[in-house]
């Protein structure tokens, strides 16, 4: 746990946009493979409706968790600027 927290919490767009490019990733391939079913099998999309949703869903959630990833290196980048700048004012003093 020690290890997971000293790695991520400075960069947690390597965590999470690691979960989200595999998430939409597969949801890609999901909707390659529905695509498939449709023009090279001639069957129609609501025959595989569960797998377009799954499909769909996969790629809502990977652009979910890549945010998520991004808005935490936003504010451990400006938590980061804010410690340096107190040390620079500390230090400016004395």
């Amino acid at each position: 746990t020690i290890l997971f927290l000293n790695k991520y919490t400075q960069h947690p767009l390597h965590f999470f946009g690691m979960i989200g490019l595999t998430t939409f990733t597969a949801g890609v391939f999901t909707e390659f493979i529905v695509l498939y079913y449709k023009f090279f099998l001639g069957e129609p999309f609501a025959k595989h409706i569960a797998l377009l949703l799954l499909g769909l869903s996969l790629i809502f959630i990977g652009i979910q968790f890549f945010s998520i990833g991004l808005l935490g290196e936003m504010m451990a980048r400006y938590s980061q600027r804010k410690e340096d700048r107190v040390k620079d004012i500390k230090s400016s003093q004395n």
